[in-house]
């Protein structure tokens, strides 16, 4: 019953599924590159494959400071939102006690 309507239940499946892309691409780059590093290591820069893939890494880390950037500033244009109708609903409710 607690795990019904939470997060966890909506975003499982495609946490999942997003983890098993990832592990058999890995998977293959390793096979495909003849890998010299250890499991758990950095791989080698010098690698062809690897090489290729710096400027997804380096888009990756650009998008990741724009998502950041926005979360944080959409975040924050919400809370003084809510927390300006939280304070107008208070005083219109102080307004209606004193009527009654």
């Amino acid at each position: 019953r607690r795990w019904t309507g939470t997060v966890l239940q909506h975003a499982y499946k495609g946490a999942l599924w997003n983890m098993l892309i990832t592990a058999t691409i890995s998977f293959f780059i390793g096979r495909r590159a003849d890998c010299t590093w250890a499991v758990a290591m950095a791989p080698d820069k010098s690698n062809p494959i690897i090489s290729r893939m710096t400027a997804f890494g380096q888009s990756w880390h650009y998008m990741m400071n724009l998502t950041t950037f926005i979360l944080t500033f959409f975040l924050s244009q919400s809370y003084s939102l809510w927390r300006e109708m939280y304070n107008t609903g208070r005083k219109i409710q102080g307004r209606l006690n004193d009527v009654g």
